[in-house]
């Protein structure tokens, strides 16, 4: 087989060292060399770092408990409706945060802390269900009818031979929800109402609100530490790709039937509860005013807002918007098949090997760097000198 040349590995090497890793060595110089201990061990620093922790093992345990039955019915049984649902889940994925947020705080008689849990199950779950499913859905069943013929009930087949089976996909999916609750901003910063703060919100504060960048750095590269164990966690106990499977729809599907009802019953009620509830709120709240039906919402985009505290219209501010997509998707659409391909030789001696994986796990830790973290090494690496990217509209598409 014809070897790839290794000098088209310039490009991507020299993107991802310059536009992440360059900001995320000045985040890390900073943060070591302030005062860091002292830091952590601020009550406030403390608290941040215990709700971070907790909130998203909390949130990760309860999309993986709901997340692993509804990955059964959705993957590995048939009924009408089901693609359906599957495209349903995946809208709560692509939602940006504050949207997620905004809907959630109109549940105000919820208290703060279930509802920011609430709303990261409402935006994980079909990550797990997903990534799970796509598993699940090409696993042969022939140990599970061996194990049935042999007497074993389904909790117990469940628990002793499908599960196991699942464990590579549910450590990269808990990983990845994990990463994503602890990374949460917006939906913290909103429904916590400033009762509960994070890590990433007490960055910011730290760095917008009192200019402290010492501190801002410490628990940046903290964050940062958080996000690169996560990942060696879940590559070495998992040694399965972090991402979403691909199904195969080809095979036929057993429908469902009596034993899948439980099943079935909390699938239902996480789509219908959880998931289709929030968005059906959205839609509400688009086309009403003061709880009648009106297209007023829509005709006001065209305005600044009330009393006119935007700087641009919406409708500005949209095509501004698919400008920045445009752009970062051509940039990581070219990057990325690039990557791929160079990613795809041969694997022969245990170098190469070694090499893959060096470089997989290289351009993949930007994915669970906060949107808060990276801005802020961009803050204070990009402010001036060669390259002022800070004062120039092109730093959004190229986050």
């Amino acid at each position: 087989m014809r070897s790839k040349p290794n000098w088209l590995w310039i490009f991507p090497l020299v993107f991802i060292a310059v536009l992440f890793y360059w900001p995320l060595s000045k985040i890390i110089g900073l943060g070591l060399s302030a005062n860091w201990i002292e830091i952590y061990l601020e009550s406030s620093t403390l608290k941040a770092i215990w709700f971070t922790v907790w909130q998203a093992a909390v949130s990760t345990l309860i999309a993986l408990v709901i997340g692993i039955p509804g990955a059964y019915i959705l993957y590995r049984k048939k009924f009408f409706g089901h693609r359906f649902i599957r495209a349903l889940i995946t809208v709560p994925l692509v939602l940006p945060t504050i949207v997620v947020a905004i809907v959630f705080s109109g549940f105000s008689d919820i208290p703060a802390i279930p509802l920011i849990l609430l709303a990261h199950v409402f935006v994980n779950y079909s990550l797990v269900v997903r990534t799970l499913g796509g598993v699940w859905a090409t696993m042969d069943n022939e140990t599970e009818e061996a194990a049935a013929d042999a007497g074993a009930g389904r909790l117990r087949t469940l628990l002793q031979i499908t599960l196991p089976q699942l464990k590579p996909a549910i450590v990269s999916s808990a990983a990845l929800t994990f990463l994503f609750c602890s990374s949460s901003y917006g939906i913290i910063l909103i429904l916590g109402g400033g009762m509960v703060s994070s890590i990433e919100t007490e960055i910011a504060v730290a760095s917008l609100q009192f200019l402290d960048l010492n501190k801002a750095a410490a628990l940046a590269l903290l964050q940062t530490a958080i996000t690169v164990l996560a990942f060696t966690f879940s590559e070495s106990l998992a040694k399965h790709p972090i991402g979403i499977e691909q199904v195969d729809e080809s095979g036929d599907k057993p429908a469902v039937d009596k034993r899948d009802w439980p099943a079935a019953a909390i699938t239902a009620l996480v789509v219908i509860a959880l998931v289709s509830i929030p968005l059906l709120t959205v839609l509400f709240k688009a086309f009403s005013v003061d709880g009648a039906l009106s297209l007023e919402n829509f005709w006001n985009l065209t305005g600044r807002g009330e009393r006119d505290l935007l700087n641009i219209s919406v409708w500005q501010a949209t095509l501004n918007t698919l400008r920045n997509v445009f752009i970062s998707a051509t940039i990581a659409v070219t990057l990325g098949a690039l990557i791929s391909y160079l990613l795809s030789r041969s694997l022969r001696s245990r170098r190469a090997r070694f090499s893959n994986r060096f470089f997989d796990l290289l351009f993949l830790i930007p994915i669970g760097i906060s949107s808060v973290v990276l801005g802020f090494g961009y803050l204070v690496t990009f402010g001036d000198g060669p390259l002022p990217l800070r004062s120039s509209w092109l730093v959004l598409p190229i986050v």
